[in-house]
């Protein structure tokens, strides 16, 4: 007697004729045959969702939801009543993008305003009007024109503020008002992809029980496991007045490649990069070996694997934590949905108690596990990947170019001065190389032989005032029929990126099956807008093996700590 085989755990999820969703199917043959007859239609790919078009009773049976929180990479998992799970999706938030688009905005912004006071200086000093009756300009302020400074004083400053060449505008100090409950645009971001998540899945899948996991962390605690309740104050600036002096008396006054005296307070891991103004990211550096550090690549690389600590990210979790559990409070009171929250703590407890293998999406299935006795736990067979889009951006700049010396037709040297990790040579070093073996007539002479390609803004196709048929995060229809053969290919996906000077959107990643592929855009139309969306299904098994191996990177990528200095 045959062995009758084991069903797929791969679920197609329903919704009936209105729209509302009813219980998912684990029968393909099934829902074939309604596709075929004509008694149902996909409306949706990743997921596969179907819509019936007949009527079915309403009856439904308790699925429980859990949300995984968390700042990049949010898990959900939902279950049936007796265990058995239903759903799995990993969702990319790119709220990190978030930080540096503001943090680009504000470069920008600084930039123009730079450019166009000094447009007015020189108008102003083209024109006689300069600032009268001021006082001398101090050595090593920043100034265009070397004229004198006035200190104005505006309502709402404490201290006056020193004007050259010409008065600036009045602050408005009206406008820097928030409103009660104002949150960060990472963190309003973050509210916003967790509400969204759970109306999502609340389309195709009849939700009654949502639990989510309060996170909070402790940064001390996490710096030090064994700090007491009373050392809690007591930072490790304690004692000190600012973090120079703790510097100081770390390295006692002596220069960490030298024993000369400390005269700079460097960060190890640069700002830039996300480094962090905590003291374990400071070092105390004399001129000297701080001006060699900029120029010297391995130098600089060795210092931030010993000290260079990054910027903590979750830190945006935490304020965000209070929002996102009075929302989802209300959401679910208004839709009578049974709400709960839990631990990190609990969800370790039951991964461990049902032996669920440990990823975003799993611990979302394990929190919807939380508080019940379930017998019958068994994951689905695959993952949905959701990736969070920035819809409809109206940014005209790009990027920022760098200057550029060229002699004849080759590149010499980039920026007057070496910017932080630049690797070709700047002008002051490569003038300062020729100045070895050449006169200073020749090297007037050279100078003005070089080509100079000025600083220009690269700008996004809005400058030029077109208009997309398609925004990042569109649902996109491809259609090209072959007018030999006859033959149409057809394609449903979501646009990923958008080239409006190749005139194409490109889709897909660079593994397996979901290689990227970039169709014309005269070909494509957008069928359905949104900014978080479902962009592909992969196995389970695959999800785990690739989440193993990031972990083993990880770990061999961590950062070293310095073996003879306490770093707190």
């Amino acid at each position: 007697m045959s062995k009758k085989k084991n069903k797929s755990n791969h679920y197609i999820y329903v919704v009936d004729r209105h729209g509302n969703p009813v219980m998912p199917s684990r029968r393909p043959g099934r829902i074939r045959h309604l596709l075929k007859e004509g008694k149902a239609v996909p409306i949706s790919t990743h997921p596969f969702v179907v819509k019936l078009k007949y009527d079915i009773p309403g009856r439904t049976q308790p699925i429980h939801l859990g949300i995984d929180t968390g700042r990049e990479n949010i898990g959900v998992g939902a279950s049936l009543e007796n265990g058995e799970n239903v759903f799995l999706s990993d969702v990319e938030t790119k709220n990190k993008a978030v930080t540096k688009a503001m943090s680009d905005r504000r470069a920008y912004r600084m930039s123009r305003r730079r450019h166009r006071r000094e447009k007015k200086q020189r108008h102003a000093h083209a024109k006689k009007s300069e600032m009268k009756n001021g006082r001398p300009a101090v050595k090593g302020e920043r100034h265009t024109r070397k004229t004198v400074g006035r200190d104005i004083r505006y309502p709402g400053c404490k201290n006056p503020v020193t004007h050259k060449v010409i008065k600036g505008k009045e602050a408005r100090i009206a406008n820097r008002r928030r409103d009660e409950g104002w949150q960060t645009p990472s963190a309003r971001q973050l509210i916003q992809t967790h509400m969204r998540i759970v109306r999502n899945v609340m389309k195709f899948l009849p939700v009654t029980h949502i639990t989510i996991e309060m996170v909070s962390f402790d940064f001390q605690k996490l710096a030090n496991v064994e700090i007491k309740n009373w050392e809690y104050s007591d930072g490790p600036l304690h004692g000190f007045k600012s973090p120079a002096d703790y510097v100081w008396a770390r390295q006692n006054g002596k220069c960490y490649f030298c024993d000369k005296k400390i005269a700079i307070c460097h960060h190890a891991m640069h700002r830039a990069k996300g480094g962090s103004d905590r003291v374990g990211n400071l070092v105390g550096l004399c001129p000297e070996c701080h001006q060699k550090l900029h120029s010297d690549r391995d130098m600089d690389k060795r210092l931030q694997e010993e000290f260079g600590t990054a910027k903590t990210c979750i830190s945006v979790l935490n304020s965000a934590m209070p929002e996102i559990d009075r929302q989802m409070r209300a959401l679910c009171d208004a839709r009578g949905i049974v709400y709960d929250t839990c631990t990190g703590f609990d969800t370790y407890e039951a991964r461990k108690r049902y032996s669920i293998p440990k990823d975003h999406c799993t611990d979302g299935y394990a929190i919807s596990l939380y508080g019940r006795n379930a017998n019958n736990v068994r994951l689905t067979d695959s993952v949905c990947m959701m990736r969070r889009f920035r819809k409809k951006s109206g940014s005209i700049i790009q990027k920022l170019n760098q200057r550029v010396y060229k002699l004849k037709g080759k590149v010499v040297a980039v920026n007057r001065h070496k910017r932080t990790d630049q690797k070709e040579p700047a002008l002051d070093d490569y003038m300062g190389e020729y100045a070895q073996t050449h006169s200073e007539a020749e090297c007037r002479k050279h100078f003005h032989e070089l080509e100079i390609i000025p600083a220009r803004r690269t700008y996004t196709y809005r400058k030029q005032k077109l208009v997309s048929p398609v925004h990042i995060g569109d649902t996109v229809r491809y259609e090209k029929c072959n007018k030999t053969s006859g033959i149409t290919k057809k394609a449903v996906f979501v646009a990923e990126e958008i080239r409006m000077s190749h005139g194409k959107i490109k889709y897909g990643d660079k593994s397996g099956r979901y290689k990227k592929k970039s169709p014309l855009m005269k070909y494509c139309r957008p069928i359905k807008a949104g900014s978080l969306k479902f962009i592909r299904t992969v196995k389970l098994a695959d999800r785990l093996s690739m989440v193993r191996k990031e972990a083993e990177a990880r770990r061999k990528k961590q950062l070293k700590k310095p073996k003879n200095l306490i770093i707190d």
